[in-house]
């Protein structure tokens, strides 16, 4: 969001009163005739008015609504930043930073896409609260003396200032988060239980999807730029085998070492405890339908070090009848 567009939006809403004001002006001049024509005006005065301040009132509250033109995606000035900001880290490889920089900055990138595409629109004061909590860390940030000093480097490596620094990078990344934090909170309304991992890997991972889908030459055209290979789809390098004991909305639990008959005799809960493991998998991804008692064999690679477990799922195939 530019300063640009805050400024725009002044003016606009007092071009907006100026023509109130003068509508009004002209209907009070005009009470000045004859008698005959008061009762005519005065509907007239009516009508107007009415018809103004509806006008009014529907534009303040659309302009603190905002769109996905304001906040290009997929654009080099931003992934130059990322990039260069992740080098000049120096805690990777140049090849590794410039890899990572790539692909969260196409994430975030998607994030926002999908989150439009289905919708979301922001408003002025969530914007404006992101904004200030991101200045606010850059500003507790540059409380610590050699924090400062690198970030006063890393604007000379970016030739940026920092309110260019601000204007052009912080401030979109503001829009970007806010407007996936919508679409992760709208997650939550539908499913008040949900475990996070399985809300972010589940949003990103069809965020993803719909970017690639939507955008094919123009990503094909920024990994071309840095010479980067698109993110490949994610592996599961970690495998569970079990039952699934329980299904609840937008999960279920998968036990090692459970058996069927132990489904009519304990609780999940019991199960879990009685075989000391279990793991929580998100629905998403999962085509075939799943019901307790089905054996399954699943390949994950990211999970919650909680008991019971929290992972999210890469692949799922059921074993029953094997």
């Amino acid at each position: 969001m530019s300063k640009t567009y805050f400024e725009d939006l002044n003016n606009l809403t007092k071009s907006k009163e100026k023509v109130v004001t003068n509508v009004l002006r002209h209907i009070e001049n005009q009470s000045t005739k004859k008698d005959k024509f008061k009762w005519g005006y005065s509907i007239l005065t009516l009508i107007v008015t009415g018809c103004m301040f509806l006008f009014i009132f529907t534009q303040i509250i659309n302009n603190p609504k905002h769109t996905a033109s304001e906040v290009p995606i997929l654009k080099k000035d931003i992934y130059d930043i990322n990039i260069k900001s992740q080098l000049h880290d120096r805690t990777l490889t140049v090849e590794e930073g410039k890899f990572k920089a790539f692909d969260d900055t196409l994430q975030l990138d998607a994030n926002y896409a999908y989150a439009l595409s289905k919708g979301i629109i922001l408003t002025k004061k969530e914007i404006n609260k992101k904004e200030e909590e991101i200045l606010g860390n850059l500003q507790e940030l540059k409380q610590d003396q050699k924090k400062r000093e690198e970030f006063k480097e890393l604007l000379g490596v970016l030739k940026l200032s920092e309110q260019q620094l601000i204007d052009q990078y912080l401030k979109p990344q503001a829009i970007k988060t806010v407007a996936f934090d919508r679409l992760v909170s709208d997650y939550y309304q539908q499913h008040k239980d949900a475990y996070e991992l399985h809300v972010m890997t589940s949003l990103e991972q069809d965020a993803m999807n719909y970017l690639i889908k939507k955008y094919p030459k123009k990503i094909e055209k920024l990994q071309k730029v840095y010479n980067v290979p698109l993110k490949t789809k994610e592996i599961g390098n970690l495998l569970k085998i079990g039952m699934v004991v329980a299904i609840e909305d937008d999960k279920f639990l998968v036990v090692n070492r459970a058996s069927a008959k132990e489904l009519g005799q304990l609780s999940a809960s019991q199960i879990m405890k009685k075989h000391n493991n279990g793991t929580w998998f998100p629905m998403h991804n999962v085509t075939k339908k799943i019901k307790t008692g089905d054996k399954v064999k699943i390949s994950y690679n990211r999970i919650q070090d909680t008991f019971p477990e929290v992972a999210n799922l890469i692949n799922i195939k059921i074993l029953n009848n094997k």
